[in-house]
């Protein structure tokens, strides 16, 4: 082949892959996702591209090879903003994980409660029949329903033994005097105020004070009669000024600490089983109209029981609704 038949090659092949050249980039995009012309085909004409190579070499361990379109102290900038931008991003994904991690945590402690509340109230079901368990099982009360529970179990403590028991909290309401429960016996009357508050509710010295009076205007009203003062609460939270003046009339009132069995995890019967004039055998739950007027005389045979089905076997019938 003479010189000219290889010049003449060599120009067809430099034409053959010129037209290969020219068809692959006619096909790739005119610029690069920056909007940069012509950075897809030539890198160095846009600066983020070559950041991005420059992290995608870093990232999966490869060394930086000395591209011609490679200056890094001309991408140095760009490559400490971008690196700044990935801190920040992966800052946001540990601060996003650990908030995820906390919200599964609670979502997997408030169905821990919830699963446990089901599986009280299942139990309470089962031992004391439905509306038992749900008078006991109800968590949120308004402050007069807390109250008129608590006094409810302390008139009980006094009708085991005997006493005959005047609600008077629950029927006056706010114009109860401080005096929610009178107890009587034969020759003896005990005056109670009930406190059912939070540890750090404190009592002040005005209860004690009301209670007081409250106390000695009923005992002037009925002469003849020993009578005795008690306050019940639900924690030991008198303030100071409160045990003082309590010291006062130490002779006569008497401060006693008594939960309410269902708050420590306890129990007490909450069903009342009346005989009534006629002999009829009645019993009452406590969300019964007549429940706080019924009062319980052991002596004669009526009874506080836990179960609808232990009234029954006494002979005992639920009060019509």
């Amino acid at each position: 082949m003479t010189i000219y038949e290889e010049l003449k090659a060599l120009e067809n092949e430099k034409s053959i892959w010129k037209n290969k050249y020219e068809t692959i980039t006619k096909k790739l995009p005119p610029s690069c996702k920056h909007n940069v012309k012509d950075a897809f085909i030539d890198a160095s004409k846009c600066p983020k591209c070559v950041c991005e190579f420059y992290f995608f070499l870093i990232d999966r361990g490869f060394p930086i090879p000395s591209y011609p379109f490679w200056n890094e102290q001309k991408n140095k900038e760009l490559i400490e903003k971008e690196q700044k931008r990935r801190d920040r991003e992966q800052q946001r994904e540990i601060i996003a994980a650990e908030k995820e991690a906390e919200r599964l945590a609670e979502e997997h402690r408030k169905q821990e409660i919830r699963d446990r509340i089901i599986e009280e109230q299942k139990k309470l079901r089962d031992k004391y029949g439905y509306e038992i368990a749900k008078y006991i099982s109800e968590r949120y009360q308004s402050s007069e329903e807390l109250g008129k529970r608590y006094e409810r179990f302390v008139g009980y403590l006094y009708e085991k033994i005997g006493y005959k028991v005047e609600y008077n909290g629950i029927k006056m309401g706010k114009n109860d005097g401080g005096i929610d429960i009178i107890a009587k016996a034969k020759n003896h009357t005990v005056i109670v105020q009930c406190k059912r508050r939070g540890k750090t509710n404190f009592i002040h010295e005005s209860t004690i004070d009301q209670l007081w009076g409250s106390f000695d205007k009923y005992r002037k009203r009925n002469p003849g009669i020993l009578f005795e003062c008690v306050l019940y609460t639900q924690n030991n939270n008198l303030d100071d000024a409160a045990r003082d003046v309590l010291k006062l009339h130490s002779e006569n009132m008497t401060h006693i600490v008594e939960p309410y069995p269902f708050d420590v995890g306890k129990e007490y019967p909450l069903i009342k089983c009346n005989i009534g004039k006629d002999n009829e055998k009645i019993y009452h739950l406590p969300n019964d109209a007549m429940y706080d007027r019924i009062k319980i005389e052991i002596k004669k045979g009526e009874h506080y029981v836990y179960t609808e089905q232990e009234a029954q076997n006494l002979g005992f019938r639920r009060t019509k609704q």
